[in-house]
């Protein structure tokens, strides 16, 4: 036997719907997912009762309702909440529809974490959780997460130079380590100090070997950092 159709107002349910659910959670300071299924209950059964004459005057027949086309019309359901931790606040941002999330702002105290807030954003305009703070944190009349300054990174030439610098320190100790060593080898073969010549040759030879390859990384590191800045320009 077929059976007669109810043709209800879906967008104007869902709006119903969706107003109390938004209404009851700004009572309640919570998330508005928490609130759609009892809002929807009685978004139906207002429906439902306004139709409720027209229905007593019908012959008394099964309703039947069309469910697909229901669900089909329903916002989608999307349960994935994003967690991001900042100095002094933490962000639970859940989806709510397509366009809106339910963003819920936490001081975080010695204590514990403690919720100070909650938005309906946007946050897919949103390249960098920061800014969604900043403007959550404005909108709430908090006061703005503190910003760290990042050290700037550092360049090539930069580098080239530090260790230009650090080479020339070490080139500059090898060269006062030979002429030390060869000032003492002097003055033993001259008789002015007491000591052994043959060591004092091997002291000498060695601190000379030792300025000699401190000179030839200064005079690369030289050459590299000319070579960099001569492409740079």
């Amino acid at each position: 036997m077929a059976t007669a159709a109810i043709r209800y107002d879906r967008s104007a349910i869902l709006r119903d719907a969706w107003g109390r659910a938004r209404k009851a959670a700004a009572e309640a300071a919570e998330g508005v997912r928490s609130f759609i299924g009892a809002a929807m209950r009685g978004a139906w059964a207002t429906a439902k009762a306004a139709l409720a004459p027209a229905k007593l005057a019908a012959p008394v027949t099964p309703v039947q309702i069309d469910l697909v086309d229901y669900i089909a019309a329903l916002p989608p359901v999307r349960h994935e909440t994003r967690r991001t931790e900042h100095a002094r606040h933490v962000m639970l941002c859940t989806r709510e529809t397509d366009a809106l999330h339910d963003l819920q702002i936490y001081a975080r105290d010695p204590d514990g974490e403690r919720l100070i807030g909650s938005v309906l954003v946007n946050a897919d305009e949103y390249d960098d959780p920061a800014e969604l703070l900043a403007d959550a944190l404005q909108f709430l009349g908090l006061e703005p997460e503190p910003t760290v300054q990042q050290p700037a990174p550092e360049t090539e030439e930069a580098r080239l130079t530090a260790r230009l610098a650090e080479l020339e320190r070490e080139r500059d100790e090898a060269r006062a380590d030979f002429i030390a060593a060869r000032r003492e080898r002097m003055a033993i073969v001259s008789g002015d100090m007491e000591g052994d010549a043959g060591i004092a040759w091997t002291n000498e030879e060695r601190a000379e070997a030792d300025y000699d390859e401190a000179t030839d990384r200064y005079e690369e590191a030289y050459q590299d950092l000319w070579h960099h800045t001569d492409i740079a320009a």
